[in-house]
């Protein structure tokens, strides 16, 4: 159920899916239109299995899919039936190293600058995304390390929704951003601390700026900045976190994206 919600947030984001729908005179129970659809993901399997169980929805449905994903994911991938966008980086041997725990997101982002692992996993993350381009989706959907998702879907002219696995991107003063913080703060800090996730990126402000100019032909983006996504998609279960009065109608909350037989059971 949760992946099928998700899959029809993502399709029906767009305003060109639905003209498409009325210009062809789509009546009741007449199935969606199909669409390309590129979906971004990086990490460990936590980040990635979620990913893979929307695209074997999505291609169960008739979309075409292509899937960003590390590469020594290439047998998950493949089972969902998406093409495979390899990534460059493996995220598993990361975490093995220790790289991928270090006194929370700031700590982890501070070492990985220290040691050149940063402008490495964003390069390669730049890469696969401007290899996104080639795929000519109608639509992206990212995981938050993507961080030149919103540049893609601003090059293409298509829409974008980010996901987020755990309370992260949609602000509220309900609870702190998950990713930053484990405590309530109390209601102004907690919204406030949403702020923080975009800072993180800043390190790479220059080299995304470049990337930009030389891989989409854009503009710097202090002088035409990308888009915000369309959707944000909580790709967790409303029974941990409850729809928050706060959040506006661009917030979905679908469940957590699991395989259709794991779901059914």
């Amino acid at each position: 159920m949760a992946c099928r919600w998700a899959a029809r947030s993502t399709i029906w984001m767009t305003a060109p899916f639905r003209r498409r729908s009325r210009r062809a005179g789509r009546s009741e129970g007449t199935p969606a239109p199909m669409a390309r659809l590129l979906l971004l993901t990086a990490g460990t399997e936590g980040d990635v299995r979620p990913f893979v169980n929307l695209a074997a929805r999505l291609v169960a449905r008739g979309h075409e899919v292509g899937l960003a994903a590390p590469a020594g994911d290439a047998e998950m991938v493949a089972e969902s039936g998406a093409q495979h966008l390899k990534l460059a980086i493996d995220f598993r041997d990361m975490a093995r190293q220790g790289q991928a725990h270090a006194a929370g997101l700031p700590g982890l982002i501070d070492r990985l600058t220290r040691t050149g692992t940063l402008t490495r996993v964003a390069d390669a993350l730049f890469e696969t995304t401007a290899r996104g381009r080639s795929f000519r989706p109608d639509a992206i959907i990212a995981h938050p390390k993507y961080t030149g998702a919103a540049d893609l879907a601003q090059t293409l002219q298509v829409p974008w929704a980010q996901v987020a696995l755990l309370p992260c991107i949609a602000p509220t003063a309900v609870v702190p951003n998950a990713a930053l913080f484990a405590r309530d703060m109390g209601p102004w800090a907690n919204r406030a601390s949403y702020c923080l996730t975009p800072l993180l990126a800043r390190p790479l402000a220059g080299r995304t700026d470049r990337w930009r100019a030389e891989s989409l032909g854009l503009p710097p983006r202090r002088k035409a900045p990308p888009p915000a996504a369309r959707l944000v998609l909580n790709a967790f279960s409303a029974a941990l976190l409850p729809r928050i009065d706060d959040w506006g109608p661009d917030v979905v909350t679908t469940g957590f994206w699991r395989a259709e037989d794991d779901a059914a059971a």
